[in-house]
């Protein structure tokens, strides 16, 4: 199952996506497992950065951006965030019991 929104003139704090991440992931989340694939992106007014750790993009995200990609995946979870002008969420989640909820915190 597979949830997208998307949100004008909305810019979620570093703080609000990792929330979002951790209740995607579950409760049984293995603590400080990374993710399978990741994807840090920020865009600035006359350059981009590709960054290797959240905390890195952060850094950056929180600045004035003109877009930005934040995009993990795990074994079975996914979320992804574009920012482009507006702000575009989606996620999924491959276990049943859980999409309900994980998929309504955004």
């Amino acid at each position: 199952m597979k949830k997208g929104k998307t949100y004008a003139r909305t810019k979620f704090a570093p703080e609000v996506l990792r929330a979002a991440v951790a209740a995607l992931r579950g409760p049984n989340a293995t603590p400080g497992e990374s993710p399978k694939f990741r994807h840090l992106r920020v865009d600035l007014a006359r350059e981009s950065w590709d960054h290797e750790s959240e905390d890195e993009f952060f850094a950056d995200y929180r600045n004035q951006i003109a877009g930005a990609v934040y995009w993990l995946e795990g074994r079975d979870w996914s979320f992804r965030l574009q920012v482009v002008g507006r702000t575009r969420c989606s996620r999924s989640r491959r276990q049943a019991e859980q999409r309900s909820r994980a998929l309504m915190r955004f």
